[in-house]
């Protein structure tokens, strides 16, 4: 345990990865990522803060129609939780999320080469 201004800093016990499809036609509907079972004790308080990059390559050609999704998202989020008591918690959590063009098209297109994988439609 680290003592820290008055915050005790401990390592948590086992829980779920937190990751979800990071996709940005999906990612606005907000959906939760998998969190521990436990609920925190009445009183206690915790905070966790993730950052997640990724990149996204998607074309698709229906009809009349064409959507191209081709860029990276960075997300960055604080996750608060609080024991209230009888097996409850209060918990919220506030992410900041950026989508760019991608700096990433590069390295893995690298990768994709070095294991014989497919491009798939990464645009240039």
């Amino acid at each position: 345990m680290l003592l820290l201004g008055g915050f005790s800093v401990t390592a948590g016990g086992a829980a779920p990865f937190q990751t979800r499809d990071q996709n940005p036609l999906t990612l606005i509907y907000g959906l939760p990522v998998p969190t521990s079972a436990d609920v925190e004790t009445n009183g206690s308080f915790t905070v966790d803060w993730s950052t997640d990059i990724s990149n996204t390559s998607i074309g698709e050609i229906t009809g009349d129609e064409l959507l191209i999704v081709d860029g990276e998202t960075y997300q960055t989020a604080v996750t608060t939780a609080f024991g209230v008591g009888n097996g409850w918690e209060l918990s919220a959590r506030l992410p900041f999320i950026a989508y760019t063009p991608g700096s990433l098209d590069r390295p893995i297109e690298s990768y994709h080469d070095l294991l014989g994988l497919p491009q798939g439609n990464r645009l240039e």
